[in-house]
């Protein structure tokens, strides 16, 4: 565990067009990093691409390694289908998966632990953990378990703010929570946005100097209600994560994940998952339609004005490097594209 081996990585003139016809391009990709020799065998072999590369993932499922991973669920960056492809393949890779919300509270046993748990309580759990299970749930980051395999899902910032502003008055799916949000948004006349549709409720916003604010991702990869998340201190502990994939390549994150963690998502690829609830496109209670649509206008205003847009711009781009990377390592593009 404390030899350790260079790798250069490069790969040059990488272009990615998705879904949207949102172009990301890569060119000339320089990579140094510094990996353990531990669980895994890297080779680099002469050459300029990212097929030169040569990686051995000696890590096979073994009945006798205490196997565990713990799901830092982001919500509404495709955690769902994530989490419900890890129950598909509970039978076939014989593990067990922990809904941590649905658990009882360790402190408290008649009462359940629900979403986004204390550090305390949390730091109890993960101690507790049996061989062969994994942990979901929409809860922190807690140091100490570097053992554990950590993985999570982050998505664009400004998809992940459009789809939590529909999702919340949602009411087919949250039902009386979905309710209550649509009184809040009604009462408030000036920043609400009742029964607006995303770029409407920008363009409100923008023009009434209201608060803007993104759907914080960041805030997950730090200790619960640290004073002091920054970006650095999220980047360190993305770090240590086994994978954070990215939602607009989920197709890639779910390969990815099976050559990572292959005592969970080994045969990922035919597993049959039952239908996962989504945010839906028509809203009759609101009659609003464009869910999932970003004008051009409303990228400029949220750039301008929300609070955290640097930060969490700056993190997620930060972890779609660290994302595609490793996917160089991992000799997955080819297969990708």
């Amino acid at each position: 565990m404390t030899q350790s081996k260079l790798i250069i990585v490069s790969a040059t003139s990488i272009l990615l067009v998705g879904v949207h016809q949102v172009v990301f391009f890569l060119a000339n990709l320089s990579g140094i990093f510094n990996r353990p020799e531990c669980e895994k065998v890297v080779q680099h072999v002469e050459g300029d691409n990212h097929n030169d590369v040569e990686v051995d993932y000696a890590r096979a499922w073994d009945p006798n390694r205490e196997n565990r991973m713990i799901f830092t669920h982001v919500g509404k960056s495709g955690g769902s289908y994530v989490g419900n492809l890890i129950g598909s393949l509970t039978n076939r890779n014989k593990f067990t998966l922990v809904n941590g919300a649905l658990e009882p509270d360790p402190f408290n046993p008649d009462r359940l632990v629900g979403f986004n748990p204390s550090q305390e309580k949390l730091f109890a759990i993960h101690s507790a953990m049996p061989n062969n299970t994994v942990y979901k749930n929409h809860a922190n980051y807690v140091p100490g378990f570097e053992d554990r395999d950590w993985i999570s899902v982050v998505r664009d910032p400004l998809a992940l703010f459009n789809s939590h502003f529909y999702y919340a008055v949602d009411t087919q799916i949250r039902n009386a929570k979905g309710f209550e949000t649509l009184k809040t948004r009604k009462k408030d006349k000036l920043c609400g946005c009742y029964a607006l549709e995303f770029d409407e409720c920008i363009d409100t916003m923008y023009k009434n100097k209201c608060t803007i604010e993104l759907k914080p991702q960041m805030q997950y990869f730090c200790v619960m209600k640290d004073p002091n998340c920054t970006v650095e201190v999220a980047l360190s502990n993305a770090e240590k994560y086994v994978l954070v994939g990215i939602t607009e390549e989920m197709a890639l994150t779910t390969q990815m994940l099976e050559k990572l963690v292959p005592w969970v998502f080994r045969g990922q690829a035919k597993a049959v998952m039952t239908k996962q609830r989504s945010t839906h496109l028509f809203n009759p209670v609101t009659n609003t339609t464009l869910n999932g649509a970003i004008s051009s206008r409303s990228r400029k205003q949220i750039k301008e004005r929300a609070i955290n847009y640097h930060e969490e711009m700056k993190f997620y781009d930060e972890v779609k490097k660290m994302f595609w990377r490793k996917a160089v390592e991992l000799q997955l593009l080819n297969k990708a594209w």
